[in-house]
């Protein structure tokens, strides 16, 4: 009796669409277990290639693994080892140069453009007939003695605050201890995760062959060569827009890093690496390193050329980043337009926040595949070829 219902398209479209809905909800309520699985079986996803050239090479496929994770955990520990030392150069040439500008003529130039000595005189501070006056000498002194005399009188007026200040620097105290405490278990609860998620991502590593082929048998005899062709053709894409996008971001932090130390900006390595590895979401690089770096310059030198070399650094890394990087190393295969990588990042940014930033672009490559899949669907179906005229009648 039920088989007519069961069988009638529209019914097994709702019962698909509550079937995706109820996943969703469910993926929705175990985010904060299936974001960590999922950003693990994607590393999985990303060095599959790099198991299968070293099994090339004669690696056994466990060995190709622990020597991956020997190689990653290297680069883990070494890469602050190399930055640090330099980043502490940087830090304290910077200061030391802060502080000399205060202490230099163009400090005083500065000091001279303001109008201390109309204020000294007009606040009755020096004899009008006065006519050298060390402004401000004299406004040091009047400061002193106005902090000295009110010093006393303003302790007396607020004896009870204070007391209430030193209650409440108790109480804040105990608070300050209960948050290093929770800071402590939220440092226990990052490392455990983190064991976790290497764990799972090693495991996915060791088995992703077998995951894949199992996911394979399960799929319905009548479509699984359809399925098969959809997910090889996302496959292609997202590997093209992984490697070209990774191979992108690579040239573009070393250019940042080469550019930024000639022209002079303080912690150029840093600065760069950090700009490189932003750029695996398109625009976020420039977009990030280019205040702080401007900022820098400023802080070191001041409004001069300096700026001018910064200027063409982002310019050279742009232009080689629209005109021959992406070009040569995404390749035409991924084929998205600047149009569609903007609007995804806004749409997935904003749903998923910091997350979706960094699946915009592949998400939309993904999407691309799928929509491509449905508008050749609707070709062949009866409701585009209806009234076409049949080769027979030609």
């Amino acid at each position: 009796m039920l088989k007519p219902v069961f069988e009638n398209p529209w019914v097994r479209a709702g019962g698909l669409l509550v079937l995706i809905v109820a996943l969703l909800l469910l993926a929705y309520l175990l985010s904060g277990i299936l974001i960590p699985l999922f950003f693990a079986f994607i590393v999985a996803y990303m060095f599959r290639p790099v198991i299968a050239a070293l099994e090339k090479r004669r690696f056994t496929h466990m060995a190709a693994i622990i020597l991956l994770v020997l190689i990653l955990i290297a680069g883990f520990f070494s890469m602050p080892l190399m930055i640090l030392p330099g980043m502490i150069s940087e830090a304290q040439r910077l200061v030391h140069t802060t502080a000399t500008d205060l202490e230099s003529a163009r400090f005083d130039q500065f000091l001279n453009r303001l109008p201390l000595e109309t204020l000294v005189r007009e606040m009755g501070w020096v004899p009008s007939d006065a006519t050298e006056v060390n402004a401000r000498v004299v406004l040091m002194q009047h400061l002193g003695d106005w902090v000295q005399q009110n010093a006393l009188e303003f302790f007396r007026s607020h004896v009870p605050e204070i007391a209430r200040a030193g209650k409440s620097a108790g109480a804040s105290a105990v608070a300050l201890f209960g948050t290093l405490t929770e800071s402590l278990l939220g440092l226990v609860l990052f490392v455990g995760n983190l064991a976790v998620f290497a764990f799972v991502a090693i495991y996915l590593l060791k088995d992703y062959d077998a995951i894949v082929q199992t996911a394979h048998d399960l799929l319905p005899q009548r479509c699984r060569g359809r399925i098969t062709d959809i997910m090889i053709q996302i496959d292609i894409q997202l590997r093209a827009y992984l490697r070209g996008q990774i191979s992108v971001c690579v040239c573009l932090g070393v250019m940042y890093a080469v550019g930024f130390r000639l022209s002079g900006v303080p912690f150029a390595v840093p600065l760069g690496i950090f700009g490189g590895v932003a750029s695996f979401v398109p625009y976020m690089g420039l977009t990030l390193t280019a205040l702080p770096a401007a900022l820098l310059i400023v802080l070191q030198f001041g409004i001069d050329g300096h700026l001018l070399g910064l200027l063409l650094t982002f310019l050279i890394a742009q232009g080689m980043e629209g005109y021959v990087l992406t070009p040569r190393l995404v390749g035409s295969q991924v084929g998205l337009s600047p149009v569609w990588v903007v609007l995804a990042i806004m749409v997935f940014g904003t749903s998923l926040g910091f997350v979706g930033l960094l699946l915009a672009v592949p998400m939309a490559a993904v999407l691309k595949v799928l929509v491509g899949e449905m508008l050749e669907t609707y070709r062949k179906s009866p409701l585009f070829q209806e009234g076409l005229p049949d080769d027979s009648d030609s």
